[in-house]
């Protein structure tokens, strides 16, 4: 897979496929990392955090592949779950200036 960053301004904001936008600071150290024990996640529109096993399992994720999901997180909070769903943190609003986004694209292989 590749991921692209890129900034944009909030008032050109638009919702893509494949691209999730969050209004964090320009300047923020993020981490791209499969899951760790104990991990929990914001679901997009809730207001409390879910253990991310029981995530992965509503999203029907086969349990031999969860392991290897990558995960974008920003001081220790899990933003999204790269290529299945986004978290309820630092969403784009309307006092937002400038947001970074990130696009996924899944890349085949040569063989």
């Amino acid at each position: 897979m590749e991921i692209e960053s890129f900034l944009i301004d909030a008032k050109n904001f638009k919702k893509e496929e494949d691209v999730e936008c969050f209004d964090i600071p320009q300047d923020s150290t993020l981490e791209i990392r499969t899951r760790k024990k104990g991990d929990r996640f914001l679901p997009f529109g809730k207001n409390s955090e879910k253990k991310l096993k029981d995530v992965l399992i509503d999203l029907k994720i086969p349990k031999y592949m969860r392991d290897s999901i990558p995960l974008l997180v920003y001081n220790n909070k899990i933003l999204w779950i790269i290529g299945y769903k986004r978290s309820g943190y630092f969403p784009v609003s309307e006092n937002a200036k400038k947001v970074i986004c990130f696009r996924y694209k899944e890349v085949k292989s040569c063989n």
